[in-house]
């Protein structure tokens, strides 16, 4: 069994997409455009944040409010992380969670259960990602998206 996790697994620590943008917004103190407005009641919330990084005179605002709003507990909880990795074992013992989060919970979870080398053995994103089905498929596979 494989499970695909998003944002709701790391909340109420962290932000989904669609209150991560408005707090941006809040923090740059800026409202939405009409276009943006649009984007954003539609559900393309990257198309907000990437016209609003492209209407301000320092676009790294966006970047930098972003970075403040993700910016990761100290002592996480990550005992919903925890449990998932547990249920998605295989017959032995590895993991197998896709996630579109870009936190590291799940590899907190894996350091605090193992070692902090199972836990980077065990996660992948980008061209790491293994093929699906094959034998390397298990661990923790970050599906990646690209905001601005």
């Amino acid at each position: 069994m494989v499970f695909l996790c998003g944002a709701g697994v790391s909340a109420p620590q962290l932000p989904n997409f669609e209150n991560l943008v408005r707090q941006v917004y809040a923090s740059v103190g800026e409202e939405r455009t009409p276009a943006e407005e649009h984007a954003f009641s539609v559900g393309r919330y990257e198309e907000a944040l990437g016209a609003l990084a492209r209407r301000l005179v320092r676009a790294d605002d966006v970047i930098d409010a972003t970075a403040e709003i993700l910016r990761v507990p100290a002592e996480p909880d990550i005992t919903h992380h925890t449990l998932i990795l547990r249920l998605s074992r295989d017959g032995i013992g590895r993991p197998a969670v896709v996630t579109t989060n870009f936190d590291t919970f799940f590899e907190r979870s894996l350091m605090q259960s193992y070692s902090p080398e199972f836990a980077t053995a065990e996660s992948a994103a980008g061209q790491d990602i293994p093929a699906p089905g094959s034998s390397r498929f298990h661990g923790i596979v970050h599906l990646q998206w690209k905001a601005l």
